[in-house]
């Protein structure tokens, strides 16, 4: 049958050989094998479909396809979807956005936010689902042409599709690979791809290469409005924001040749800079806001518009301006009777001011989860709800208070199954009962937050909790144990950029150090530490007003007065754990000369 489909074909083809055309049809119905990979030149991945014609494969090219995390939609498409199998995979407040794209081909607006802080949870979660239903219903052979042109986060997918249990057969073609239609890490996947046996290169020995065919982009086309919409939206909702990120620097680059009116180019920018801010390139998201805002028009995509930009001011810890534009939100929501955007103008107006050691901002914050919830938002009520005010975990008359709102928040998220709240909610939970002399329970809602973070494997939260365990060891006078639970990962702390966080974490391990008497260790990093709150400005500030996750905190004049100390103290033998040490001494060197301009 197989070679009878050659044979029809074979005045079709023109440079696939018949010796090839065989090896190529072993490799793709391999049987040892459901994820595979073939490689060559344009002209030969032109010519697979011609190969296969008369065969049950199904063939899905790439090079025009601008659908959210392709091709693995497109797959799906081709079977039932059913509500119980949606039910079984997905995450709660994506369930929505499947459904309505697995059957019209377009995704239902979500009305919530994504809370940047959990963005990974979101992209893990479609991804898992994704791959959950495809092991659960799909069958059959696939053929994918064009892989080269997939967005990072189906590149993710398809990573994770080589570890998974699928029943289907499925065989990735790259035609070659061209700067407009490739990303650098799927460059080098393929290049250490190339002597699996899960992947076939059918280019002749004069013609090995993957690069000799440069194709035009597939974004160099026309696009109606419609067509420009429908791609924004739907890989926005997915979270598909690399394809986003490149199809909205192609747009810019050809906006002159686009006859849109004006107030469909307001709308565009709008998704050219949210394709920006989920991109975290800040700057060029402000740029095309102001583009939609320069109108002067009041209306809801203004007030959206000062939404994000309230968000970006904020994430820059320009609380004043982010304040301004969280203010023009309500403002315009309530004109507007925008019932959606008041509540988040709201949360964004308490995130801005929550810095403030105020007792007025319990009622701003009591006022934005109530606004929040009436709306049906719950992912950010769940959020909001646990960022309590700094000042509350220092004042034992409002813990009853905290340790109701987290407890909300914690019922909620284990309903719908956000993870990374549970695991804060858990964490704030343990660090008010461990203030109220609970430690029993305390640690064990500690060690469930830990294992959460674990698992999500994200360093930031993992740090904060691991700053608590690291405490309640301590209030235990277990040393060694509050000591290592820091030092198993500070190896990573290069990792991250929020500088806070890094003094905060580095404090605590030394003080582990301090308390078991390895005086010169903690004498060495104390002095370090010191220096690096001088250079960030903090004066006699608690470290804890700008790192909200370290239980110990200590200013420049206690800790000086601390060091002080440690010079009476007879010293004994250093701790032979000095290897992650010597790490943060010479990461320390890097410190002192890109501190952020924020905190000079």
């Amino acid at each position: 049958m197989k070679r009878f489909a050659f044979r029809k074909s074979k005045q079709k083809i023109k440079n696939i050989s018949e010796v090839q055309a065989s090896v190529i049809k072993d490799f793709v119905f391999d049987t040892n094998f459901q994820v595979k990979f073939l490689s060559g030149t344009s002209a030969y991945i032109k010519e697979l479909p011609l190969l296969f014609e008369d065969s049950e494969i199904t063939i899905i090219d790439l090079a025009q396809d601008f659908s959210p995390l392709t091709p693995f939609f497109k797959i799906l498409s081709g079977f039932k979807v059913s509500d119980s199998i949606l039910d079984d995979f997905c995450y709660f407040p994506q369930k929505k956005a499947f459904r309505s794209y697995l059957k019209n081909g377009i995704a239902d607006k979500r009305f919530d936010v994504f809370v940047s802080d959990n963005i990974g949870f979101e992209k893990r979660t479609m991804r898992q689902t994704l791959i959950s239903m495809m092991e659960e219903i799909v069958s059959g052979d696939f053929l994918i042409l064009n892989t080269q042109c997939i967005g990072e986060e189906a590149f993710e997918i398809l990573k994770d599709l080589e570890r998974s249990d699928i029943r289907c057969s499925i065989t990735f073609c790259i035609d070659s690979f061209d700067e407009d239609n490739t990303t650098d890490s799927l460059y080098n996947y393929f290049l250490e791809k190339q002597n699996d046996l899960n992947f076939l290169n059918i280019c002749d020995e004069s013609d090995r290469s993957l690069f000799l065919d440069h194709p035009k982009s597939k974004y160099d086309r026309e696009f109606s409005f419609s067509q420009v919409m429908d791609i924004f939206e739907n890989n926005r909702v997915f979270l598909a924001v690399s394809e986003n990120r490149r199809f909205a620097d192609s747009f810019v680059k050809k906006s002159g040749t686009y006859n849109f009116f004006p107030e469909q180019l307001r709308i565009i920018y709008k998704e050219i800079g949210l394709a920006y801010f989920y991109n975290n390139d800040l700057d060029e998201a402000v740029l095309y806001f102001n583009n939609v805002i320069e109108s002067s028009r009041n209306d809801a995509l203004a007030a959206e518009i000062y939404l994000f930009l309230s968000k970006i001011f904020h994430q820059k810890r320009n609380l004043k301006q982010a304040l301004k534009y969280a203010l023009l939100v309500e403002q315009i929501a309530k004109e507007e009777e925008l019932n959606v955007l008041y509540p988040l103008g709201l949360m964004m107006e308490y995130f801005c001011c929550e810095n403030y050691d105020d007792p007025s901002y319990i009622e701003l914050y009591k006022k934005a989860l109530k606004a929040l919830k009436e709306a049906g938002l719950t992912i950010n009520y769940i959020y909001t709800c646990n960022q309590i005010p700094v000042f509350l975990y220092e004042t034992r008359e409002y813990f009853g208070f905290i340790l109701e709102q987290l407890e909300d928040a914690y019922s909620l998220a284990n309903q719908i199954g956000d993870i990374p709240e549970i695991a804060s909610s858990s964490h704030w939970k343990a660090m008010i009962l461990s203030k109220m002399g609970e430690t029993e329970q305390s640690t064990i809602l500690f060690n469930e937050s830990n294992r959460l973070r674990t698992q999500m494997g994200e360093l930031p939260p993992l740090l904060t909790i691991r700053n608590g365990l690291s405490y309640e060891a301590l209030c235990r006078a277990d040393y060694y144990e509050a000591y290592s639970l820091i030092n198993s990962i500070i190896s990573r702390i290069y990792e991250i950029t929020e500088y806070p966080m890094i003094v905060s974490t580095i404090t605590n391990c030394t003080f582990s150090l301090f308390y078991s008497r390895h005086y010169e260790l903690c004498y060495s990093l104390f002095n370090q530490i010191l220096r690096f709150l001088q250079l960030m400005g903090l004066s006699n500030e608690k470290t804890s007003t700008l790192c909200q996750v370290q239980p110990i905190s200590c200013s420049i004049k206690q800790l000086s007065n601390l060091i002080t100390a440690i010079l009476f103290m007879q010293e004994i033998t250093v701790l032979p754990w000095q290897k992650n040490i010597q790490k943060f001494r010479r990461w320390s060197s890097l410190f002192t000369t890109s501190c952020s301009p924020l905190f000079l």
